[in-house]
């Protein structure tokens, strides 16, 4: 009994420490972002489903079967790696979302995002 409550707790560990792990690398795989090209990206392509700050409340939302992501929502998350979600923005879904492979790259995607995070963390100090 008390080994295997210590074998659960071990595994619960090192899951713990591998998510952890997969997040201080994911955020170290990309070179410094490059707001301007995230805010000029984002507005080209992004603006009209996912509203000014990417909370899915853009102008076409509503026109939609299925509403936008809330972008700022998914990277703010602990299991929003952003490897799964530019996968989402590349190669769309089956849902709505359109695939960007042909326009955009993964580093213009991460710029993307990082615009999103800045947006709504200057938004939030106000």
């Amino acid at each position: 009994m008390k080994k295997g409550f210590i074998f659960l707790f071990s595994a619960l560990l090192l899951t713990a420490f591998g998510f952890i792990g997969l997040g201080i690398y994911e955020r170290a795989h990309f070179s410094q972002p490059n707001l301007a090209n995230g805010k000029a990206l984002y507005e080209r392509n992004c603006l009209v489903c996912h509203g000014d700050y990417g909370q899915g409340n853009g102008t076409a939302a509503n026109a939609l079967a299925t509403k936008p992501e809330n972008i700022y929502q998914a990277l703010d998350t602990p299991l929003g790696y952003k490897s799964r979600l530019i996968a989402q923005v590349m190669y769309g879904d089956s849902d709505s979302m359109p695939a960007f492979r042909n326009g955009l790259t993964k580093e213009d995607v991460n710029d993307i995002f990082e615009y999103v995070i800045d947006i709504n963390e200057e938004k939030r100090t106000q």
